[in-house]
């Protein structure tokens, strides 16, 4: 008996009756075709092809996903009037049409009237296509509801394939958007030239990709948002090991958006200044005899510094795991905090600038022989080194024939050779300053440039 058969036999048409009727079918199949069938899942990303698949996908992911869709759907109320408003539903990546099953069912559990004229299923799997729109033209609170689909991966949908009334338009992205190859910029754009009018979006997945949907949501620009939850392991049911990242928002669309500005908010990069480093123990007692601490202090941060630009969020989000907040905390708060004792023994044995402690010793800290003056220990932290020599230069940095002659014939051999330092090679003129984006050449870089962490105070003419 077919998917199909077992699940009309039963007589339960709700997602439930689904994964029971899945479940009942891959049982019956011998545990090396089950385990291939799982295996051919590829952790719920792969394409499905054939019927073992869409089974095992119910029976492997389907209590997961259903759990992530009822708490979505709780925010149904709020985010749009279902008996009022005429909706059209469209599920993009449906596979199955597990998340407009689970939408139908909350409707019928809760005695929900709806208006809904139209689904629109989205997926590249025609098998997985033709099994959701069965099942959904077999649901109770589907009778009067137009079903179309569209067997395309999302990257290639096209206006045409999507084109609605003037009604409330829900989106529903069920474990789809966290998928990298979605190509979130091409998406967005066809939503702004598509979907003009009232638009409610339902966003759920995993929560190690979750900056994704946060993604999503900048190119969208939301109006309202009512919901933007994520739960790791253990933090949202605690006997599973499920995560979950929710979104819940709406976007009125008044107008196209223009491929550039949409990429001007998804590619803006985050950028953030982190602090580690480690100082060895003589180093840091030479530098106790300069007599100048807190410049000292100052300087020993600046040396310290580095910074991390990203499309992904830096943030952290929720209480992060102990051992990592350890390590950031001794990494950071000392800024440079003592290094470690195989760090400080190879540097021993190495440079001979220190004694190590004897077995007997109360305190493990190494004691300089003296090698280090406390003045050289002082002039290493600078930006600018007196020691500098040109012949030390590595030209393969530089990228332009500029470059290379303002530092040979100019500064190379002058009073000030070692100004040379201070000047970085090329790049993009949009790591500098932040400008429109229409205002901006593509690919347009600056030459030689310097950096400063902190304003400077000097008046330029």
């Amino acid at each position: 008996m077919g998917f199909i058969d077992e699940l009309r036999q039963r007589g339960d048409i709700s997602f439930r009756g689904m994964r029971n009727a899945a479940k009942l079918l891959t049982d019956m199949l011998p545990a090396s075709k089950r385990d291939a069938a799982f295996d051919s899942l590829c952790r719920g990303t792969a394409v499905l092809t054939d019927e073992e698949q869409l089974n095992q996908y119910l029976r492997s992911y389907g209590d997961m996903h259903a759990a992530k869709l009822r708490l979505a759907f709780s925010f149904l109320e709020t985010l749009v009037n279902m008996g009022q408003e005429d909706v059209e539903v469209l599920d993009w990546g449906c596979g199955q049409g597990t998340a407009t099953m689970c939408l139908l069912d909350h409707l019928v559990e809760n005695g929900i009237r709806h208006k809904i004229s139209r689904v629109t299923l989205i997926d590249p799997s025609a098998v997985a296509l033709s099994r959701a729109r069965k099942v959904m033209e077999m649901h109770p609170a589907a009778t009067d509801i137009d079903v179309r689909v569209v067997n395309k991966p999302l990257n290639f949908v096209e206006k045409g394939d999507i084109i609605c009334g003037n009604g409330t338009k829900l989106h529903l992205f069920s474990n789809i958007l966290d998928i990298e190859d979605v190509d979130l910029t091409k998406l967005s754009l066809l939503l702004f030239e598509a979907m003009r009018g009232h638009n409610k979006f339902i966003c759920v997945g995993p929560d190690y990709n979750k900056w994704r949907l946060d993604t999503f949501m900048e190119a969208l620009m939301p109006d309202n948002v009512f919901c933007k939850t994520d739960k790791c392991k253990g933090k949202w049911m605690q006997d599973k090991e499920w995560t979950l990242s929710l979104r819940v928002f709406d976007k009125e669309i008044c107008k196209p958006e223009t491929l550039q500005d949409i990429q001007s908010r998804i590619n803006k990069p985050q950028h953030k200044q982190f602090f580690a480093g480690y100082i060895l123990d003589e180093v840091a007692q030479a530098l106790d005899g300069v007599g100048k601490a807190s410049v000292v202090e100052q300087l020993l941060r600046s040396v310290s510094a580095f910074d991390v630009r990203s499309n992904a969020p830096l943030g952290l989000d929720g209480i992060p795991d102990p051992r990592w907040a350890t390590l950031s905390n001794m990494l950071t708060r000392g800024c440079p905090t003592i290094a470690p004792i195989l760090l400080q023994n190879h540097f021993a044995d190495l440079l001979k600038t220190s004694k190590k402690p004897i077995e007997e010793a109360t305190t493990i800290h190494y004691i300089g022989n003296g090698s280090v003056s406390a003045q050289g220990a002082f002039e290493a932290l600078h930006l600018v080194d007196p020691r500098f020599s040109f012949k030390d230069y590595n030209f393969g940095l530089l990228e332009s024939g500029f470059e290379r002659s303002f530092i040979k014939d100019l500064l190379a051999g002058s009073d000030v050779e070692y100004l040379i330092q201070l000047l970085e090679p090329q790049r993009e003129l949009t790591s500098i300053v932040d400008l429109p984006y229409k205002m901006l050449v593509r690919d347009q870089r600056v030459d030689l440039h310097t950096g400063f962490c902190q304003r400077l105070g000097v008046r330029c003419a």
